[in-house]
């Protein structure tokens, strides 16, 4: 899955896209058995003018589900780590939903 990644009140330089996107491996990898349902996906990671923290919003969207989760960080990086594993751990519940239907079906037709 690909994702728009937009910068709210500070720049994204290229060491940090690169930052974002090895946060984002494991999240990638668990959406790989969505593969046929590809959209693209949007992170918007905002500087806090207030506070020193970062503020990182990934949101996709599922068959049937919309993945959104949010998180605070002290650093850019952290923040989307943090709201990357958030949405890796709703994307693994999906799947495990998923299969338990199909296992289900494939039961009551062999019965």
């Amino acid at each position: 899955m690909n994702f728009e990644v937009i910068a709210k009140n500070f720049e994204v330089s290229d060491d940090l896209l690169k930052k974002f996107d090895h946060s984002l491996n494991k999240l990638r990898h668990s959406l790989k058995s969505f593969a046929h349902f590809e959209k693209k996906g949007s992170i918007i990671i905002e500087r806090r003018p207030r506070k020193e923290e970062f503020k990182a919003k990934i949101v996709f969207h599922l068959p049937k589900h919309t993945i959104a989760t949010e998180d605070l960080g002290n650093s850019p990086e952290q923040a989307l780590h943090k709201a990357a594993e958030d949405a890796r751990d709703r994307v693994l519940k999906i799947k495990d939903l998923f299969k338990d239907t199909h296992e289900r079906i494939r039961k009551t037709k062999t019965t």
